[in-house]
């Protein structure tokens, strides 16, 4: 694996902790209703970020 490849991983992990902490910090703030939709909305957000990674890592190889 190339540097390039481990430092956008490294990127993107940081970046999902960062968020999720973020979110957890609305969670005092925000009814827990909201804080549920809001986790769904991230965690779909996600999941489409992981899928063009994984497909360009696909084209690359």
């Amino acid at each position: 694996m190339s540097k390039i490849k481990e430092i956008k991983i490294s990127n993107l992990i940081l970046f999902v902790i960062i968020t999720m902490l973020f979110i957890w910090r609305l969670g005092y703030e925000l009814h827990k209703a909201e804080l549920v939709f809001y986790g769904l909305v991230f965690s779909v957000f996600i999941s489409k970020i992981f899928q063009k990674y994984s497909k360009s890592i696909k084209k690359e190889n």
